[in-house]
């Protein structure tokens, strides 16, 4: 795949939208599937959680809520990672240069339920 070099954007939307080369695109994406997936493993314990609880099984949506913490953990470390190192490569970039910018545009992250 062929590398162009792009400038900032005039808006932040632009650079929001901006192309990526494709080894970063890779990084993206994984870190967008490991975000969905530990998002899911939360909502469905929760979800479950608060169904039993309405079934009048309040002993079982106790235990469902127990894990909730666990998952709720693994997905605000994975997200305070990500942020850390978004802010790094940000002040990084800001300070001596530019970023390089794929041909292949890839799909915006879908945004859960």
């Amino acid at each position: 795949m062929k590398d162009c070099v792009g400038t900032r954007g005039k808006s932040v939307k632009d650079d929001w939208r901006a192309w990526l080369p494709e080894a970063k695109a890779h990084i993206f994406h994984d870190q967008v599937h490991q975000l969905e997936s530990n998002y899911v493993m939360l909502s469905v314990s929760l979800d479950e959680a608060i169904e039993l609880e309405q079934m009048g099984q309040p002993g079982k949506s106790q235990q469902a809520v127990g894990i909730t913490s666990s998952l709720c953990k693994l997905l605000t470390q994975t997200l305070g990672g990500l942020l850390r190192a978004l802010s790094t490569t940000g002040a990084a970039l800001g300070s001596h240069e530019q970023p390089a910018q794929s041909c292949a545009a890839f799909p915006a992250a879908p945004i859960p339920p």
